[in-house]
């Protein structure tokens, strides 16, 4: 108690010492503060001017050094390059991230972030293919018809990709990436002393082709006999072999046409006949390696033509029968996604925002696409519809709010959207007489367009959303980033109503075509379930419909400006008729089984053909037309989007 109040006493005295000491220095240092900053400020207004005066001479005479020692354009490559770094380094880093942790789980039949590292792969060769050719504009590197600056990095990239695709069975992805590694070798008469290794490489992969199908032996001999020779007993002695680049170039090329004739992709490779082609008649004019060239190309169609009769040899079994049916399927009718990532947390930062079109699998549904995103993402939420989009999007925005250390706050959204690819790459089969079979494998493959359509009122009208991706499909990957979605176009239900017309008037001529040709082509269930939405009246109203709709005097003075359409609406149901009448005929013929079913589409459809003949007294006009709604769309786009978006599409259309 002595001691408190001695303390207190203490501080008591203490604190009033403090406060008139702190109370003198207050006005001590005002009063200092106040002759420096005068003085500060008179010596800043004389060094300023000095400054600005030095900085004058110095500006003349740095720029007379930089002009003298040629220093502009080396700051100005330099510059270039690092605009670059950063983007190479995020790239590297991704994908070494992503490798480890695909490589850890590979042994998992779901094969857990596939995409994310078959992406990152691709990203790292597309950043360094970008860098080099902004190198060569600059003039960093001169462009010359040698091997790119940076190919033993691209090479090993390929191979990685082409390695893991053949793991996977993704033959097509597999084809087109040994065709990237084949543009990048420039057609020269030097060795290749330098890449000896790559021989090895080649040698192993067409190894594996020989393994499979021993005749190749006689494709690749048209290349170099002595690479075939080795290349069937040893691949390491291909070490020993001479080539030259134009040599392997041509090995490459034949790979290229043998996987895809493996995977039933028969018009992927005419694309590379065409451009070689072009190249020994226009180029390098050289007409033994034309003949070879054409020879190729007539195998190629020859075998196409002979697909049919192939799997039905006695020599094939039911599996590889239904294998390779399956297979062709996959090429002619894929299916197309648009997959949208967000939220994506470490490592997939890079994909977080990004927007994909994925080819998938003949006959897929947005489930299947849905339960593949989840194997790769095996943390991710899978949304397939707007509404459950913003739930998803409000709860994941609460729960961050609340903890950042929550899991759910980290949690992947995937929104995904099925999609139809539009024919951009159509317009030199319009208005021709001509079969479908010729075009039919462009009606939904090589193209970068592709269109979402959604019902917006209860009127009927249409509302199509456009996604430009950065490279056709199919290609080195099954998916393409998108790079342009902004453009929307709002229809009326006419339109919509032609154009499904259309599509449907597509897909009853190529069975109509299959079956003429072969009667066991398509099955009989397959045509029922085609046929009968179309002719019996309880399932889309029928012709009846469409004349109460749009085929009438009202709908006329109404809409003048659609008359066109409804020219176009007519003539597609009397051209459906044809297909029809050839089909319900075959279905009788063949499907004895569903006599019901027959006798019921055979009393609608003598009903319906009485009816559509009253429509119109015009002949009936089998031309190709592309589907209005794809027409409109395109030339949209062409009308809205800029010219840096437009280069990517189809050269046709542009």
């Amino acid at each position: 108690s002595a001691d408190n109040s001695n303390v207190q006493s203490r501080l008591s005295r203490d604190s009033s010492k403090v406060e008139d000491r702190l109370s003198r220095d207050s006005s001590n240092v005002e009063s200092r503060m106040s002759r420096d900053s005068s003085k500060v400020e008179s010596r800043m207004s004389r060094d300023s001017s000095k400054v600005e005066s030095r900085m004058s001479r110095d500006s003349s005479k740095v720029e007379q050094r930089l002009s003298r020692y040629n220093l502009k354009e080396f700051l100005r490559k330099l510059t270039t390059l690092v605009e670059h770094v950063d983007k190479i380094l995020d790239a590297v880093i991704d994908s070494t991230i992503v490798q480890k942790l695909y490589r850890d789980f590979m042994w998992m039949e779901t094969k857990p972030y596939y995409f994310a590292y078959i992406t990152a792969e691709y990203t790292l060769y597309q950043r360094l293919r970008e860098s080099e050719e902004s190198a060569v504009e600059a003039g960093i590197f001169e462009r010359s018809s040698e091997l790119p600056a940076w190919f033993a990095e691209y090479k090993h990239i390929l191979k990685d990709l082409y390695d893991i695709y053949i793991e996977e069975g993704e033959i097509i992805c597999a084809s087109y990436t040994i065709q990237e590694l084949e543009t990048l070798i420039p057609w020269r008469s030097d060795k290749m002393d330098k890449f000896r290794e790559l021989k090895t490489v080649i040698g192993d992969w067409w190894k594996a082709e020989l393994d499979k199908d021993p005749r190749l032996v006689e494709l690749i001999g048209r290349a170099n006999k002595e690479f075939a020779a080795a290349a069937q007993l040893d691949p390491t002695e291909l070490m020993k072999i001479d080539l030259t680049w134009s040599e392997c170039k041509e090995i490459l090329q034949k790979l290229v046409i043998a996987k895809f004739e493996h995977a039933a992709g028969f018009e992927c490779s005419q694309v590379l006949m065409d451009n070689l082609i072009y190249r020994y008649r226009n180029i390098d004019i050289n007409f033994k390696k034309l003949s070879l060239v054409l020879h190729n190309l007539a195998d190629i169609f020859d075998t196409q033509a002979n697909f049919k009769q192939a799997m039905l040899s006695s020599t094939t079994s039911s599996d590889q029968r239904l294998m390779k049916e399956n297979a062709r399927r996959d090429i002619l009718e894929p299916e197309y996604f648009r997959i949208e990532f967000i939220n994506a947390p470490d490592p997939f930062r890079f994909l977080h925002g990004q927007k994909f079109i994925y080819r998938e699998r003949a006959m897929k549904k947005a489930d299947d696409m849905s339960a593949k995103l989840k194997s790769w993402f095996p943390d991710c939420e899978v949304s397939l519809s707007k509404q459950a989009l913003r739930k998803s999007s409000v709860a994941t925005s609460s729960t961050s709010s609340t903890s950042s250390s929550s899991t759910a706050a980290s949690r992947m959204v995937i929104f995904v959207q099925k999609v139809n690819p539009v024919m951009t790459n159509m317009s030199v089969y319009e208005n021709l007489d001509i079969q479908l079979q010729v075009m039919r494998y462009r009606t939904r493959n090589e193209t970068n367009a592709f269109a979402f359509k959604e019902q917006i009122n209860k009127a009927g009208n249409v509302r199509v959303s456009l996604s430009l991706t950065e490279a056709e499909l199919p290609w080195m990957l099954r998916w393409s980033r998108v790079i342009s979605d902004q453009l929307e176009l709002e229809v009326r239900p006419i339109v919509s109503y032609l154009t499904n017309i259309q599509y449907k008037n597509l897909e009853l001529q190529g069975y109509l075509e299959s079956l003429q040709e072969d009667r066991a082509a398509v099955s009989m269930t397959e045509i029922s379930m085609s046929i009968q939405g179309v002719i019996l009246a309880a399932v889309n109203g029928g012709i009846t419909e469409l004349q109460n709709k749009f085929i009438n005097k009202e709908y006329e003075e109404m809409f003048p400006e659609d008359k066109i359409y409804v020219d176009m609406l007519i003539n597609e149901i009397k051209k459906q008729n044809i297909y029809l009448e050839g089909l319900l005929h075959i279905h009788g013929e063949e499907n004895k089984a569903m006599e019901s079913l027959q006798f019921e589409m055979q009393k609608e459809f003598s009903k319906r053909k009485p009816m559509v003949n009253k429509l119109s007294k015009e002949k009936v006009n089998k031309a190709f037309l592309v589907p209005i709604l794809d027409t409109m769309t395109i030339e949209k786009a062409k009308e809205t989007l800029n010219a840096d978006v437009l280069t990517y599409l189809n050269p046709n259309i542009n």
